[in-house]
């Protein structure tokens, strides 16, 4: 999607109104996404197994609770307050090692990344649960590639 900042207006979303997504055994909570930003950016919590994009840079923001991230081949642990970047085609993912609930704040760039969550969540609510070569299907066709760490 090309970024159209002239098209741009202020935007503020409740923690209540976030879209809420359930796949891959995630809940990922869209809190700004393409529609309100012209395709500049999407902003989302999250936790995923480890993986790349083809097209995203991801960055992120602890902001309560202990994390260990894995990226450039090794886990580090992190905690509230600290950042980290994942640029696009590194092999990352992240893990709560603390004994209460995290949170961190997501980004991507370029947006539409929630249009992944969208198609996966439709697969992941079927009954009986999701089709497993489906869901790999889906995350391909977002350029979003799950490996081994």
């Amino acid at each position: 999607m090309k970024f159209k900042a002239s098209h741009l207006h202020p935007a503020i979303v409740p923690a209540d109104a976030a879209e809420v997504i359930h796949a891959y055994g995630d809940e990922v909570r869209i809190h700004l996404g393409t529609t309100l930003n012209g395709g500049a950016f999407t902003m989302f919590t999250d936790i995923a197994p480890p993986h790349y994009h083809d097209a995203e840079h991801e960055w992120f923001y602890i902001l309560k609770g202990r994390m260990s991230f894995f990226t450039a081949g090794k886990w580090t642990e992190i905690s509230t307050g600290a950042a980290l970047f994942a640029p696009r085609r590194s092999v990352h993912t992240f893990q709560n090692i603390g004994d209460t609930p995290s949170q961190m704040l997501v980004h991507n760039s370029p947006s539409g990344f929630e249009s992944f969550f969208s198609a996966a969540a439709a697969e992941f609510s079927q009954p009986g649960g999701p089709d497993r070569r489906r869901a790999t299907q889906i995350a391909g066709e977002h350029g979003i590639h799950f490996v081994q760490s």
